[in-house]
């Protein structure tokens, strides 16, 4: 079946066209938010030829479909609106960003902060893996000698690197408030404010600093992940609630004035000491773990990642290891959880082989490789056979952590946003970890190749 035919599939079981709010898509899926989420039929979408699987996550009815998204992601679009495809919702839907308007409930609270640390971070991924591959090429010219560690050229490649982890707080800015469908060049602007360097060596340090009369000390936001993503949801409830009461006649002149005006004081006074200190306090309880505990460390991250990425849950964690990169300049909780990665390539590898009577599994699993390889992409492996076959989970999970707790043992961390077999060599004490990754991919294969992946899965399906 061509994208096209399944496309129109697709938007069949979906609901229709006049079902669908917005659609955009990532590395791997196809993201639906949806009027009438009893109008979707899951079921139908899974059986689909391109489709590897269907979930809800995140407030959003999400399409599996793996390399092959953005093909999909345009075949349907010949049949959507072009606003619907750029995540822009209609005027009934503008001021709640999820269906769920009138629930309140735990649930959906949490659901809504994972549906907007993924629509903020999912955006900017690209970017992060960009640069980090940048660092990985200055790394390894200056390795093998090609240029001298203070090579202009490197120091170019450097300052690509450099400045996306700088600017951070105005990227994560402008994506969270297009998250939330505000003004993003005002968002930025007051994420550009805090990084302002005259402002801020002229004040850092200095003692009795004081905004009207209202002490305070200033801190160096640069590199900063926690600051903003307090602070835009804050701006979006001012912009929300002027653009209703003030007359449209005045909204260029107004909103824009009055939120800088309040949002970027109250960042510095209230919501920047505040950040800084609850991300320290995160990043230095899970360091804490490392520290007393770090094979436990390690085995609880190797072994639950990709449960937790199957379910949206990493995302409660990727602020965390963005800022340590960008503010430590390395990160020890992704390197361990990484170690899942080397489990699903041993593991898809071995279905290559082992999977002789299944030739549409061991096709996905072959065209899986690549993605994983160089671009850290599991879905592909992770919809394709870690949930459709128990064991093959069992298998992540007891590969994953004992290649999580190796690398915890080495000390090994990374200094990049990005899994590739490019980029290896970016990481603290690579080289055992690395060695601690491969050993990983083994056991993986070992497995797979000893006890086999038979079973059946929670509809029955024989392997």
């Amino acid at each position: 079946m061509s994208f096209e035919a399944e496309a129109q599939s697709i938007m069949e079981y979906i609901g229709g066209t006049s079902n669908i709010v917005s659609l955009t898509h990532c590395a791997t899926r196809l993201r639906f938010v949806v009027h009438d989420k009893s109008k979707v039929n899951g079921q139908n979408i899974e059986k689909l030829n391109e489709v590897l699987k269907f979930l809800e996550s995140g407030g959003q009815e999400q399409v599996v479909i793996g390399p092959k998204v953005e093909s999909m992601y345009d075949a349907v679009m010949t049949l959507l609106d072009k606003d619907k495809g750029k995540g822009i919702v209609d005027e009934n839907y503008s001021e709640e960003d999820l269906k769920d308007k009138k629930s309140l409930s735990f649930n959906n609270l949490i659901n809504s902060v994972f549906s907007v640390l993924q629509a903020t971070f999912t955006p900017i991924l690209p970017a992060m893996a960009g640069v980090g591959l940048i660092k990985a090429l200055s790394i390894t010219l200056s390795g093998i000698g090609v240029f001298s560690a203070k090579a202009p050229t490197l120091m170019i490649f450097n300052g690509i690197y450099n400045a996306f982890f700088y600017f951070l707080p105005i990227i994560i800015s402008i994506s969270m408030a297009r998250k939330f469908k505000v003004d993003i060049y005002v968002a930025a602007a007051i994420g550009a404010s805090i990084l302002e360097p005259t402002m801020i060596m002229k004040l850092i340090g200095v003692k009795g600093t004081s905004f009207l009369g209202i002490p305070f000390s200033m801190e160096n936001y640069s590199s900063t992940v926690f600051p903003v993503l307090i602070a835009i949801p804050i701006y979006t409830l001012i912009y929300k609630f002027m653009k209703k009461r003030i007359s449209s006649n005045y909204h260029t002149l107004l909103i824009p004035f009055i939120s800088l005006l309040i949002m970027v004081p109250f960042i510095i006074l209230i919501i920047g000491p505040i950040a800084v200190g609850l991300g320290d306090m995160i990043s230095g309880l899970i360091m804490s773990l490392f520290s007393v505990a770090p094979i436990l460390a390690g085995l609880l991250l190797g072994g639950l990642w990709e449960i937790l990425v199957t379910f949206g849950l990493h995302w409660a964690i990727m602020p965390i290891v963005i800022s340590n990169i960008a503010t430590k300049g390395a990160d020890s909780i992704l390197a361990c959880a990484g170690a899942a990665t080397w489990a699903a390539i041993g593991i898809a590898i071995a279905l290559i082989f082992k999977a002789k009577k299944d030739p549409e599994l061991r096709s996905v699993m072959a065209a899986a490789i690549i993605p994983v390889l160089f671009a850290g992409i599991t879905e592909p492996i992770v919809y394709g056979a870690l949930l459709r076959y128990r064991k093959c989970m069992a298998y992540v999970i007891v590969a994953g952590a004992i290649g999580g707790a190796i690398t915890a043992v080495v000390k090994g961390q990374i200094t990049v946003m990005f899994f590739s077999i490019l980029s290896l060599q970016t990481s603290i004490n690579w080289i055992p970890m690395t060695i601690g990754g491969i050993v990983t991919a083994i056991i993986g294969f070992v497995l797979v190749m000893l006890f086999g992946y038979k079973g059946s899965n929670k509809n029955g399906i024989k392997d």
